[in-house]
């Protein structure tokens, strides 16, 4: 595969969310261009580490005891 086309290759990760019997959904996601992608997979493993986070990281699992740890998390992306 030529230089070029490998930049122009990105990874999508998007997930949905639900409450209330489907009143409510959200969609989100990311992209990430494919020469940030080690730098992504790095970061994400650091995080994990870091905050001990072993499973799923699922919205509706957010109490006072996982809400730092979440914060954390979008700070990772929107620093």
């Amino acid at each position: 595969m030529a230089d070029q086309e490998k930049t122009q290759l990105h990874h999508i990760y998007c997930d949905e969310s639900r409450q209330c019997q489907d009143r409510y959904m959200i969609l989100g996601g990311i992209i990430i261009p494919n020469h940030q992608l080690e730098e992504f997979n790095a970061t994400m493993a650091k995080y994990r580490i870091d905050e001990r986070m072993v499973s799923e990281l699922k919205w509706s699992r957010i109490t006072n005891q996982y809400q730092e740890k979440y914060k954390k998390f979008i700070d990772y992306f929107l620093p």
